[in-house]
């Protein structure tokens, strides 16, 4: 299972590769109002310090919490989980057992939650819930840097505040939250979202 992050948020997980469970959405607009020849389902909007150095460089999504629909981050009443397998652009979201797929290998939406909230409990008690001093964790606008994003269990951050993370580890290839889903019915896209999230640093071994 893989964690989305927004900060020190928890946005979303994937699990067993084909479920995306989403307990937060992001607020789209947030900055400048919608212009579809600029971005859809984006924070449009410029940098205003990027024109001091004759660039335009937009600006990002929050990940503030709070405000409903003005704040960068809005928290779903009921979580909701989308099937990558047959709805990979994320538009048709299954909100309770009975808009369960039928070809779903004999999981359900009760199943695939329980599994994500238990995942998502462990990870929230073994991560820091606070950013450091130095801001370490904590997604700012304008400075897409990984080293912002909260330290894997087992890690910490190095005496010079705002570099990456060291220790720990990356889950190995056995590891017991993986090793049940690594044999003859694992798909090529389960495998895939555990191969693209591992090439970006963002799987992490919990305790």
């Amino acid at each position: 299972m893989f964690l989305h992050y927004c900060g020190f948020h928890i946005v979303a997980a994937r699990v067993f590769g084909r479920w995306k469970v989403f307990w937060l959405m992001q607020n789209w607009y947030t900055n400048d109002a919608r212009n579809s020849s600029i971005c859809l389902e984006c924070c449009n909007g410029i940098n205003p310090y990027s024109r001091l150095t004759g660039t335009t460089a937009t600006l990002l999504c929050g990940c503030g919490l709070g405000g409903g629909s003005r704040g960068d981050l809005r928290v779903l009443p009921r979580p909701v989980i989308f099937d990558m397998r047959h709805d990979v652009m994320e538009l048709h979201p299954i909100t309770d057992d009975s808009g369960w797929p039928a070809d779903g290998n004999g999981s359900s939406y009760t199943a695939v939650l329980a599994l994500a909230n238990a995942t998502k409990a462990r990870m929230e008690a073994a991560v820091h819930p606070t950013p450091t001093a130095a801001g370490a964790g904590q997604c700012t606008e304008d400075v897409p840097e990984t080293k912002l994003q909260p330290c894997c269990p087992g890690c910490k951050e190095p005496f010079l505040p705002m570099q990456p993370c060291r220790g720990g580890s990356h889950p190995p290839e056995e590891d017991s939250l993986y090793s049940h889903r690594r044999n003859s019915t694992t798909t090529s896209d389960e495998r895939l979202a555990e191969v693209a999230a591992a090439a970006a640093g963002c799987a992490c071994r919990l305790p």
